[in-house]
């Protein structure tokens, strides 16, 4: 996601919502899937990831971004929940 944020032409860059939107909703859409996953409702799969920092305040900085926890299906498969 970094490289579409910070692409080097200002016509080919993504802001952070729309990037995030691409990895997620639009995938799930392009793979025929939305139903199952891509956002996070009720009745879908509970993927989701908790970052070290908010690329929405410093969008330049989006690759030194860590993920702090991974939640697959529910379950916390990477990281400490304390």
């Amino acid at each position: 996601m970094h490289h579409a944020v910070s692409a080097p032409h200002d016509a080919q860059r993504l802001s952070v919502g729309e990037a995030i939107a691409a990895y997620t909703r639009d995938a799930a859409y392009a793979e025929f899937t939305e139903d199952d996953k891509g956002t996070l409702e009720p009745g879908k799969l509970a993927d989701a990831v908790v970052l070290d920092a908010d690329p929405f305040a410093e969008p330049e900085s989006m690759a030194d971004i860590d993920v702090e926890i991974t939640v697959v299906d529910g379950d916390i498969s990477y990281g400490d929940p304390a």
